[in-house]
């Protein structure tokens, strides 16, 4: 059995099957949804529901790299803090240039010592206490300029994801 529609589009007279929930229009080539509700028998462009369904998917996507921007945020914060070095008043994070002075002021002590040791006149323990102290700030200095380093490195790597992650969401 067949019915007399209009298509929803361009008006066109269609004659559709009694059983058909779809159909495309012969005139404008407009796909159609055949909508039947008490005794009521309308069409509905498809096409306007398709373009629904990709903006739809398109603010999903959106608001998916927009949480995964906030996630990756969320762990740098939890790793940025692996780095940071801590005081009684305050956390920072480290540089090489703070390293080179946290290592330089106990090396140049330790040398002052070993030079005043070396200095003095009879036996003492002062030019071995103060090489232990220059080799300290050796150690120091070096274990900072070493934690220095790997935070800028995590630091770009985590500006990078972030960068290429912005991107994608402003797109």
């Amino acid at each position: 059995m067949l019915e007399s529609l209009c298509c929803n589009s361009c008006g066109a007279p269609l004659e559709v099957p009694t059983t058909a929930n779809f159909v495309k229009c012969t005139q404008c080539g407009s796909n159609l949804k055949v909508t039947r509700s008490e005794g009521v028998v309308l069409t509905q462009a498809v096409v306007k529901l398709d373009v629904s369904t990709k903006q739809l998917a398109h603010q999903v996507n959106r608001l998916k790299l927009q949480n995964d921007l906030q996630m990756l945020d969320q762990e740098w914060e939890k790793e940025r803090e692996q780095y940071l070095i801590h005081t009684k008043h305050r956390a920072q994070e480290p540089s090489i240039g703070t390293a080179l002075l946290q290592g330089g002021v106990p090396f140049g002590f330790g040398l002052f010592v070993t030079y005043c040791g070396l200095t003095s006149y009879g036996p003492n323990h002062a030019p071995a206490f103060g090489i232990l102290i220059a080799g300290a700030g050796i150690a120091i200095g070096l274990s900072g300029i070493s934690k220095a380093t790997r935070y800028q490195a995590a630091l770009e790597r985590h500006r990078t994801k972030r960068e290429e992650l912005s991107a994608k969401v402003f797109s």
